[in-house]
């Protein structure tokens, strides 16, 4: 739409006429209810919430993102009974929301922007460990963002960088328990284990993937939060957590 001005001046107004519709991200969890299950899609600077019902998918809410929506994970909490959903944009925000009364609300949310660093050749990558005690986020090549879970406030303890030896990640996720191998049929790509705190020796499998010790510096807060995805059940007093283990898929130099 353009309008006139009386000096002969024009100015262009536009608008967007179409929601966006290209789903870039998915996941399916316990998000509205607990005995429900829902569907969340990313569709650019909206996400959509559909539960499932006997005559199909109901659509729930509608939001819109300030960003584009990149990554999604969900995330179970002690002492609830619903799973509390993260968000990932392209300019490396990240923020909880949380379904409660009929609407969707933000908990907690958080800048991991840096001032150096090139972003991430696969793009915006996040990992939750299994008991909802830190989130991993791979934004930059060679650098990895843990930013520690599971307070029933909503609330995220001081993130902290962890620099990595691999530069091409292409995915990541948290591994429970820790495995002793993994093996890979392709040449160019492998999987290493990374742990918050010292595993021991490293164990090799055929394929030569490794499950290495990782000393995060500062020691990582998350690993010490009695926090399990099992809400039927509260861990006994003095239960000794492992330390999360994350797996990653990177490419090397030669591939």
């Amino acid at each position: 739409m353009t309008a006139s001005m009386a000096d002969g001046c024009q100015y262009n107004y536009v608008v967007t006429a179409h929601k966006p519709s290209a789903v870039l991200a998915s996941v399916v969890g316990r998000f509205v209810k607990p005995d429900g299950l829902d569907l969340i899609v990313s569709k650019g600077t909206r996400l959509e919430i559909l539960s499932l019902t006997p005559s199909g998918l109901e659509s729930v809410a509608e939001l819109p993102i300030y960003g584009r929506v990149c990554a999604m994970r969900l995330l179970w909490v002690w002492g609830e009974s619903t799973q509390r959903l993260v968000v990932v944009t392209a300019r490396q925000q990240y923020a909880v929301l949380a379904y409660r009364d009929g609407t969707v609300t933000t908990l907690a949310h958080g800048s991991a922007e840096e001032r150096v660093g090139r972003p991430a050749v696969a793009g915006p990558l996040a990992a939750i460990d299994p008991q909802g005690r830190c989130l991993a986020l791979h934004l930059y090549d060679a650098m990895l963002r843990i930013v520690p879970l599971g307070h029933a406030s909503g609330a995220l303890g001081e993130s902290f960088l962890v620099k990595l030896d691999e530069l091409h990640v292409l995915g990541m996720e948290f591994l429970d328990p820790l495995p002793t191998g993994v093996r890979d049929p392709r040449d160019s790509e492998h999987t290493r284990g990374r742990g918050c705190l010292e595993r021991g020796a490293e164990h090799e499998s055929d394929a030569g993937a490794s499950a290495d010790p990782l000393h995060f510096s500062p020691p990582c807060p998350a690993c010490s939060a009695a926090q399990f995805p099992n809400l039927s059940t509260q861990p006994p007093p003095g239960t000794a957590l492992a330390a999360p283990q994350l797996a990653l898929l990177y490419q090397d130099a030669k591939g």
